[in-house]
C-alpha cells in the first residue's frame, strides 16, 4: 500500500480528473457544435427491449479490500491485471455515509510483454477485442461520483501486432463505458455526453456522428453491423439504476 505522501499525490490526480470533467463537457459540446452533418436521434422513438446486466456478455474489473488484485483473460495469451494501489478513506456523517474508494494499477499483457500500464484507475470497463484485426479497446474509469454516478473514462486502443497503445480521446469520455471496433476495422465508436463519436484508427481523428440529445444517457455497450447501431443504455443512471438496461436497435446508420 502507498504511504500518506503517495496517497496525497494520488488524491491530487483524482481532483485533476474531476476538473477535467468540466473541460470535457465543453470540449465534446464544441466538437459536435462545430460540425453541421450531425444526425439527431431520440432514442425513445425506437422500441426498447429490457436486458439484464448479466446478459450483456461484458465484465468489469473492480478491486476492494477483500479483492486486492484481479486478473481477466482477454484471450489465451492476453490478460489484464488490476492491482490495488491505494485507498481513499470516506468521510462519514449522520446524514450521509460514503464508501472507501479503491484505486489501482492496470497492466495489459501479451505473454510477458506489457502492452499498457497506468495507475490511479478506479475500475476497468468492458474490453472489446477484435481477433480479426488484432486490436483491443480498453476503457479505464478514472473517476465515478458517489453522488450521481457520473463517470469519467479514458479509452485506449491497443494494436496487438505492433504492440503499440494509444489513448483515443483528448478529454475524458463521460458516462459511457464501452468502445467498439467496427466490423471493417476502420473506426472505434463510443459515446460521451449523450452523443456518439467515431474515431478513425488510420488518421487518429474523432468525429461526432449522432446527437441523442440526452446528456444523462449512460451507455453500457454498443455494436455496429450492417448499418445498424445497437445501443444498451440507461436514459438516466440514477433514476434507472434499479431497472433492466434498455436495448435499442437503430437502422440506417452510416458511420
Amino acid at each position: 500500500m502507498a504511504d500518506n505522501q503517495s496517497i496525497h499525490k494520488h488524491k491530487h490526480k483524482i481532483m485533476k480528473k474531476i476538473s477535467l470533467l468540466f473541460s470535457a463537457l465543453l470540449f465534446f459540446e464544441g466538437l459536435c457544435d462545430a460540425q453541421t452533418s450531425i444526425r439527431i436521434i431520440d432514442l425513445d422513438e425506437y422500441p426498447a427491449q429490457s436486458v439484464e446486466f448479466k446478459d450483456l456478455g461484458i465484465s468489469f474489473q473492480r478491486i476492494s479490500q477483500e479483492q486486492k488484485s484481479d486478473t481477466l483473460w482477454i484471450d489465451k495469451n492476453i490478460n489484464s491485471i488490476f492491482h490495488v494501489e491505494y485507498v481513499i478513506k470516506a468521510l462519514g456523517s449522520e446524514m450521509e455515509m460514503e464508501s472507501d474508494e479503491y484505486y489501482g494499477t492496470i497492466s495489459i499483457l501479451q505473454g510477458q510483454t506489457i502492452l499498457l500500464k497506468t495507475d490511479s484507475i478506479a475500475m476497468v470497463g468492458p474490453i472489446d477485442y477484435s481477433a480479426h484485426y488484432d486490436k483491443i479497446v480498453v476503457p479505464l474509469v478514472l473517476y465515478q461520483s458517489q453522488d450521481n454516478l457520473d463517470t469519467a473514462i479514458d479509452l485506449y486502443l491497443i494494436d496487438l501486432q505492433s504492440r503499440v497503445s494509444r489513448k483515443i480521446n483528448e478529454e475524458p469520455v463521460f458516462n459511457s463505458e464501452y468502445g467498439c471496433i467496427t466490423k471493417d476495422g476502420k473506426f472505434v465508436i463510443y459515446g460521451s455526453f449523450g452523443k456518439l463519436y467515431k474515431y478513425d484508427i488510420e488518421t487518429g481523428i474523432s468525429q461526432c456522428v449522432i446527437d441523442f440529445d440526452n446528456p444523462t444517457l449512460f451507455i453500457f455497450k454498443l455494436t455496429y453491423e450492417n448499418n445498424a447501431l445497437t445501443i444498451y443504455s440507461y436514459n438516466n443512471y440514477i433514476e434507472d439504476a434499479l431497472f433492466p438496461i434498455q436495448k435499442r436497435m437503430i437502422p440506417n446508420i452510416v458511420i
